[in-house]
């Protein structure tokens, strides 16, 4: 105790010249309160990087569903034109177009098509079921 805190002087005058000290030091309670306040930093701390991912990944999440809402509009109002230019294609068939050209227009109308197709299909989740792997593999 002598190595913590300075000992207390006592006198005692009506005892003579008696000198007595008094050796003291904090108490268990004391020394855990001392780290009370660091431990609540750390705790608080925690909390708010937890928080700051979990509102982070909550963003990215809805930016995600906004770009897929953007795909699927873009694809749906990509399916009219689509569907006039296979009509024209059908219609210069008809006039004796020449076979070449309307192959190009057919291909560059099929690229389209995919694009579309992939767009609208990005949404689709798949089915998951659990399965055992190793059968599987």
């Amino acid at each position: 105790m002598q190595s913590q805190n300075k000992p207390i002087e006592l006198k005692f005058v009506n005892y003579g010249n008696g000198k007595s000290y008094i050796y003291y030091q904090d108490s268990y309670l004391l020394t855990q309160l001392r780290y009370y306040p660091y431990v609540q930093f750390v705790i608080i701390g925690l909390f708010l990087i937890i928080a700051y991912f979990l509102f982070s990944s909550a963003r990215k999440a809805e930016q995600n569903q906004v770009w897929l809402g953007m795909a699927k509009e873009t694809a749906h109002q990509l399916g009219t034109p689509l569907s006039s230019l296979i009509a024209w294609m059908e219609f210069l068939k008809t006039k004796g177009v020449d076979d070449q050209t309307v192959n190009d227009i057919r291909k560059d109308v099929k690229r389209l098509e995919n694009i579309t197709d992939r767009f609208q299909k990005s949404d689709h989740r798949q089915n998951c079921r659990k399965k055992n792997i190793i059968k599987v593999i």
